[in-house]
């Protein structure tokens, strides 16, 4: 996908320096270089990856995670990166192609629980440029809406022809139950480690709670539930909820 100048800048015409700002700052996390406002999950990652591996990176955004990952799993690994949303698919697009990564394989498609269109609002406006985090599944028609083809985990495993999936990062803001519904043959066969944001503000914004994706996942892929404290992971308490990611690793 070639890289526009339309998705450089911002709304206004203007360039978006927040997007290329976090670009930059991805491309660090290829070299190993975690600037200290990252999300401190990318201290715990090489504790959890190894050579070889295959990782999904659902939610790539402009490629931290799968910068981090590319790295890790090596040259005998691989890193499948899904990001719906064109302008960042094409900032990651072409970090990917500037850093040589080729153990990553790209898909510009929205993960969920069936193939389908799937309608994405824009991101909110921030000083400076627009905050890619926060583009989501639109719950309200708008005219500014993105369609994107959507596609479930388990066919896009088969298609591709992965092996046994090892890791999976999920931040799809709020999308999470959509991404387990039709991930189910995926999570229960390979059983792979998943680190995925599961917020109350965002998962009410489709009628779910927290806790009941949670619990979802956690008995589909009989997992244990970890948080991340500095640089190590803490068992994660339900009667305590807490934003960031969880880390659901797979039980003896």
């Amino acid at each position: 996908m070639r890289t526009s100048r339309r998705h450089m800048t911002g709304s206004s015409g203007t360039p978006d320096f927040r997007a290329l700002a976090r670009t930059a700052m991805a491309g660090l996390e290829y070299y190993g270089i975690h600037p200290p406002f990252m999300e401190p999950e990318h201290r715990v990652l090489p504790q959890l990856v190894k050579g070889g591996d295959t990782a999904l990176d659902i939610g790539a955004n402009v490629g931290a995670y799968t910068c981090q990952l590319s790295r890790l799993v090596g040259p005998s690994g691989r890193v499948v990166a899904f990001e719906p949303y064109p302008p960042s698919f094409a900032r990651l697009s072409a970090l990917v192609r500037f850093l040589a990564l080729t153990n990553v394989t790209l898909r510009d498609v929205a993960i969920t629980d069936s193939r389908r269109t799937v309608r994405l609002a824009p991101p909110r406006a921030a000083i400076g440029g627009t905050m890619h985090g926060f583009v989501h599944e639109a719950t309200d028609r708008s005219n500014t809406d993105v369609e994107v083809a959507g596609r479930t985990l388990d066919e896009e495993v088969q298609e591709i022809g992965l092996p046994r999936i090892s890791l999976i990062k999920c931040d799809v803001e709020g999308g999470e139950a959509a991404v387990i519904a039709g991930g189910h043959r995926t999570i229960q066969t390979d059983r792979p480690i998943v680190i995925c944001e599961i917020e109350e503000r965002w998962a009410e914004r489709y009628g779910q709670h927290q806790l009941e994706v949670v619990e979802r996942l956690r008995e589909l892929g009989r997992y244990r539930v970890f948080a991340v404290l500095g640089s190590s992971l803490v068992p994660w308490k339900a009667d305590r909820p807490r934003g960031g990611n969880l880390f659901f690793l797979p039980a003896p």
